[in-house]
C-alpha cells in the first residue's frame, strides 16, 4: 500500500490521458477529479496539498491511490 509521501509514477502515455481527462469539459466530472488527483500526487505533493487543491478527503485519496 502507498503511504502519504509516495509519489506515483506515471508513463508518458498514463500522463497524456489523465491530463486529457482532467481537461475534459464532455467527460464526467468525476472522472476528471480523479485524473486531476492522479496527476498532482504524480507531481510529488503530499496527500493534505492534493485534499486542498481537489478537494477531496483523505479516504478519497486512500482509495484512488490503492486502485491506481
Amino acid at each position: 500500500m502507498a503511504s502519504m509521501s509516495d509519489a506515483i509514477e506515471l508513463t508518458k502515455v498514463e500522463r497524456m490521458e489523465l491530463e486529457r481527462r482532467a481537461a475534459s469539459r464532455t467527460g464526467r466530472a468525476e472522472d476528471a477529479r480523479r485524473a486531476r488527483l492522479i496527476l498532482l500526487l504524480a507531481e510529488g505533493h503530499t496527500w493534505d496539498e492534493a485534499c486542498e487543491r481537489v478537494p477531496c478527503s483523505r479516504g478519497f485519496v486512500a482509495s484512488w491511490t490503492r486502485r491506481f
